[in-house]
């Protein structure tokens, strides 16, 4: 008799924890949209945050406006040149986060990075990146030679950037060789006669000096993990006089844009137009506070206005110009 009770209570146990197993397995999980599917490779090419995007294809137009043998530059040129500057900044991303993924996760901007996370893994990131490359490639073999040479010529920097932040001193420096690029590629592709250098080089180093500025003031809430990890940033160079520093880069800035002005024969409303570039500039002086991180987001953002400021001016200078030309004919 309680050899047969004992059996009963063990047979009661088994089916409690039965029970209570079965009541605490997870319910099985609905298939992954395709959305799900694909958010992760939006975020790695930062899809969703298309300010880097603008900020490589402004000096593409400025480019392309200096060239074009009239006022505007062509509509297929400008659709070329914003399709290119789409992937190629999104591969640059792939590139920088595969590169820096073992830092990503110390940092708190970056930790959810789809590379860090492990939501991908470097196999389809790298299948990623080879799409986006070959994309960037096909819009590229439909410039002219000359635009070609350029575009393979900043190619490799791409791939060097994100290592410079190890040894460089202002690794923001060889971020504006290649977000600037564009000036050389799109006056190329627009003029009949090649890029003229005593245009483009000024406004190719004026735009370095504006990425110094505004990628700085971008990285300042970063700057005390990069000291953790030893890496390097124009934030900790110049984190002794940041405001000094970079106003001195702006105004230089601001003087090659009017060289190259000048050297392209834009008339004195461009420079009217300068004036406003300038004012923007000395209003992220003014009101940038390296401790504020929601600032500098801000000022960071900001500057795609300037850039679109500086377009702009291009635009109605060169207005200016046909104009006369035409009055006087």
């Amino acid at each position: 008799m309680f050899k047969h009770g004992q059996k009963l209570s063990q047979l009661r146990t088994i089916q409690l924890l039965h029970t209570q197993s079965f009541s605490t397995q997870q319910p099985p999980q609905p298939p992954k949209s395709l959305y799900d599917k694909i958010d992760p490779y939006l975020r790695l090419a930062r899809f969703q945050r298309q300010i880097g995007t603008q900020l490589l294809l402004l000096p593409c137009y400025w480019g392309l406006a200096l060239g074009a043998p009239g006022v505007l530059p062509s509509l297929k040129l400008i659709s070329l040149f914003t399709v290119g500057a789409v992937a190629a900044r999104s591969a640059g991303c792939v590139i920088n986060d595969f590169t820096d993924k073992d830092i990503d996760k110390h940092v708190q901007r970056t930790q959810a990075r789809p590379l860090t996370t492990g939501e991908l893994s470097n196999t389809q990131a790298g299948l990623f990146l080879t799409g986006l490359m070959g994309l960037s490639f096909s819009v590229l073999f439909q410039l002219p030679w000359e635009s070609i040479k350029y575009g393979f010529m900043v190619t490799p920097v791409v791939f060097l950037y994100p290592t410079t932040k190890r040894f460089f001193p202002v690794p923001q420096a060889v971020l504006g060789t290649t977000f600037n690029s564009g000036v050389l590629i799109g006056y190329a592709a627009a003029a009949s006669m090649g890029a003229n250098m005593s245009v483009c080089l000024p406004f190719y180093f004026g735009g370095i000096l504006w990425t110094i500025v505004y990628d700085t003031i971008y990285a300042f809430p970063d700057r005390e993990f990069d000291k953790k990890l030893g890496l390097k940033s124009s934030t900790i160079t110049f984190e002794n006089n940041p405001r000094g520093i970079l106003t001195m880069c702006s105004a230089a800035s601001v003087a090659l844009f009017a060289l190259g002005g000048f050297n392209a024969g834009l008339g004195s409303l461009y420079f009217a137009g300068l004036g406003g570039v300038a004012a923007h500039f000395a209003w992220q002086m003014k009101t940038m506070d390296i401790n504020d991180a929601q600032k500098c987001s801000d000022l960071f953002m900001a500057n795609k206005w300037l850039g679109l400021m500086l377009f702009g001016a291009i635009i109605i200078g060169k207005w200016q110009v046909a104009k006369s030309v035409k009055e006087q004919n």
